[in-house]
């Protein structure tokens, strides 16, 4: 790994095991394919001896190659075809639909299919990363002003530059992504630290908010699930959701054109189905709120706010309901979006 992009893969390094809590194990081979000698990676020999405890694993090996034939030989490889009806309603009814999905099939149903369905690992790319940090930074921000902690604007910069580094960016994005995340925040803070709230919920999660859908033959409950980057209390069980969204802010029609707004009814939908489900605490989503963490042009922040009526909660349902029909009877197998270029509908026309 020595060269010029050595400096950017001993960061990776770095916060790879920077992410264990209690310990780190690290193997290598050593020998290659074609039965050359190989040598651990630079990065390695770089730790501290004082943090490194070696451990002989000869006994390891030759218990593994003693048994490998036996173990092996129980091993039977479960084949699974692409278009296994029974094997992808299994999937979907045990994952549910969370808003991003729901807004991925709409977009694209082999979107969906892939990112979400059968989940093929994707790359992060820098905004994504970015839009991480600033998610973390916020929750943990609000959280600490909840129980009146009051951070500094200093501090709160602090405090995104150490949930920024924890992201796997390289260090020639990671310094452009600093520097873009701390002006947004700095601007952020300025403009709305007098009208914050302390009674709020942070990161609220809800996994399995059943959501009946009729069937042919008999009914299905789908799993919805979500998580709400804040809920502001207006009384007892009133609240307004707010969503943070990195990126320049967006008109209100530009809003609804994004699926920004479904997400905000989802999430109505959401807190419904978990009040009715017989829980405890009980939330009436009131409002919900977009929440621009980065500012426009002339560098004014914005939000808008929506108030969810009861048609578009009926729509939404009925989108769910065609959306679950559609695929646990895989009706969108030979679709294609719109987009000539789209990646996922290549990936389709690949599949045999």
């Amino acid at each position: 790994m020595i060269g010029a992009n050595s400096d950017d893969e001993r960061r990776l390094f770095y916060v790879a095991l920077t992410r264990a809590r209690k310990g780190v194990i690290i193997t290598y081979s050593k020998t290659g394919a074609s039965g050359e000698e190989l040598l651990p990676s630079q990065f390695v020999e770089e730790i501290l001896p004082s943090l490194v405890e070696h451990v002989d694993v000869e006994p390891f090996e030759k218990t593994f190659k003693k048994s490998q034939a036996k173990r092996m030989g129980r091993v039977r490889a479960r084949k699974v075809a692409m278009k296994d009806k029974a094997y992808l309603n299994e999937l979907f009814l045990t994952q549910g639909l969370s808003v991003t999905a729901l807004n991925n099939y709409l977009t694209c149903p082999w979107q969906y299919f892939y990112n979400n369905l059968i989940r093929i690992p994707h790359a992060l790319n820098k905004h994504m990363l970015y839009g991480t940090a600033v998610h973390a930074t916020l929750h943990e921000f609000f959280n600490r002003y909840r129980v009146n902690e009051d951070l500094t604007k200093k501090e709160l910069l602090a405090l995104f530059e150490q949930k920024l580094r924890e992201q796997p960016l390289a260090e020639s994005e990671f310094e452009e992504t600093l520097e873009k995340g701390k002006k947004a925040l700095a601007g952020y803070y300025d403009t709305y630290r007098k009208t914050w709230t302390r009674n709020v919920l942070n990161e609220f999660k809800i996994k399995g908010a059943l959501f009946p859908v009729k069937m042919s033959t008999s009914d299905v409950d789908i799993p919805l699930t979500g998580v709400l980057d804040k809920m502001e209390f207006l009384n007892d069980h009133e609240v307004n959701v707010v969503d943070y969204k990195t990126g320049k802010p967006k008109s209100r029609n530009a809003i609804i054109k994004a699926g920004y707004y479904r997400q905000l009814v989802f999430y109505k939908l959401l807190l419904d189905l978990y009040s009715l489900g017989g829980k405890a605490a009980k939330y009436e989503m009131v409002s919900g709120e977009i929440d621009f963490v980065e500012p426009d042009e002339r560098g004014k922040y914005r939000k808008e706010k929506f108030e969810v009526n009861d048609a578009d909660l009926v729509e939404l349902k009925e989108t769910i309901a065609r959306v679950t029909h559609e695929i646990l009877n895989l009706s969108f197998w030979s679709t294609h979006c719109e987009d000539k270029k789209c990646e996922f509908c290549v990936l389709r026309k690949m599949m045999k």
